[in-house]
């Protein structure tokens, strides 16, 4: 489980990183980032009630916190990233997504190199 440090709670929070981050997209994901001033990394997660239900909404982001949480160690820090997940998460493992979203975290410039 994500701390509760890392995590975007505030709605202003969701419309900075709306308003003034840059998104990337892929088939199941759109990642939105910002510069933050905290120091390290916060995460907020989107389920839209297009996804469905409430079971699957919050089926859809405990996976995408999943996918967060095991790629957060590599990531730099200072940023407030909002990940959005899109229709086709719900068919997909959470083996499957952790690829998908680390390349749209590498696209983004987060994953810092391990050669550095």
């Amino acid at each position: 489980m994500l701390p509760r440090d890392l995590r975007l709670s505030r709605p202003d929070d969701y419309a900075r990183v709306k308003r003034e981050g840059r998104n990337y997209t892929s088939r199941l994901f759109v990642l939105g980032i910002a510069p933050n001033t905290v120091g390290h990394n916060r995460y907020g997660f989107i389920a839209s009630k297009r996804l469905g239900g409430a079971v699957e909404r919050n089926r859809a982001r405990r996976v995408m916190r999943a996918c967060v949480q095991a790629l957060h160690p590599t990531l730099r820090p200072g940023y407030d990233v909002t990940v959005i997940c899109r229709q086709g998460i719900l068919s997909q493992s959470t083996l499957a997504m952790i690829p998908e979203l680390a390349r749209l975290l590498r696209q983004a410039g987060l994953v810092e190199d391990a050669s550095s």
